[in-house]
């Protein structure tokens, strides 16, 4: 494993920024909070950048593949495949200044459930995302915010022998040019024009004011009777958007910081 460290430099924001490539996959664990007037950050205290994976696992339903970044592709199911790529890459953590010194970013949806235990549903699958999707990072950028140092680690990932210390090599001085090249001000150019007709949006749920009630009634009846003792009853909201996802994050960011935050850049989904 090949580590770097430099202070920082710039805002974290500015790092984002410039590190980030759109239609790349890409995942950021952020952490908006400021520190208390102490200095400490009271919950955390690290933001990571991960991108260009060399694989990713998908899955939906009980069928999965993993796609490699030569073109290579295995099938299976969602979990023979995942104890494959943990039995494969698994690596030792003592030897890395971060928690996080590369490994596997994603979801597991709920609808994996159904591989575990065989329920019914009748919910249609009406989001076209992936029930799982991980994708298997080889390198990390870590900025720790309590100490302002920004740490490179570089596994070289999926090689081996020599060839993974080369590729480990090559990966963080690739990482180290680009965030030396980070101008320390810049800024992002925010929505084109936030006062717009064309920025006004239009939030639905799935359900009216009456069913929802309606629903409310039920699930009180069925306590009543003795037939469930709690139930989550959810509802979903919805909007469109027209933006670019990557812009409305670092808005949220500045508009609403929180101490846990991600992006994920699936390429063909985005998650805020």
């Amino acid at each position: 494993m090949r580590c770097l460290s430099l202070p920082l430099s710039c805002t974290v924001e500015q790092l984002y920024i410039c590190l980030y490539k759109r239609g790349i996959p890409t995942v950021i664990l952020d952490s908006g909070w400021e520190p208390r007037p102490d200095g400490r950050y009271p919950l955390s205290r690290r933001c990571i950048i991960a991108s260009e994976p060399f694989a990713i696992l998908k899955a939906r339903g009980a069928n999965a593949m993993l796609e490699w970044a030569d073109g290579r592709c295995d099938i299976g199911t969602p979990f023979e495949l995942l104890r494959t790529v943990m039995d494969t890459f698994s690596l030792p953590s003592d030897d890395a200044p971060t928690p996080f010194p590369a490994g596997a970013v994603g979801y597991f949806g709920y609808e994996l459930k159904s591989i575990l235990e065989p329920v019914e549903s009748n919910l249609p699958a009406d989001i076209n995302m992936p029930d799982l999707w991980l994708a298997l990072f080889d390198t990390a950028i870590t900025v720790d915010l309590s100490e302002q140092m920004v740490h490179i680690t570089s596994t070289g990932l999926p090689e081996r022998g020599r060839a993974r210390e080369r590729r480990a090599t090559e990966r963080a001085e690739q990482l180290l040019d680009k965030i030396s090249a980070v101008p320390q001000h810049s800024s992002f150019i925010p929505f084109a024009d936030t006062t717009s007709e064309s920025m006004k949006v239009h939030v639905s749920s799935n359900f009216s004011h009456t069913a929802y009630l309606d629903a409310v009634r039920r699930v009180k009846d069925y306590i009543s009777a003795g037939d469930i003792y709690q139930a989550n009853l959810s509802q979903r909201f919805k909007m469109s958007f027209r933006g670019d996802p990557f812009t409305l994050f670092l808005h949220l960011r500045q508009r609403s910081p929180a101490p846990f935050a991600a992006f994920i850049d699936g390429v063909k989904f985005h998650i805020i």
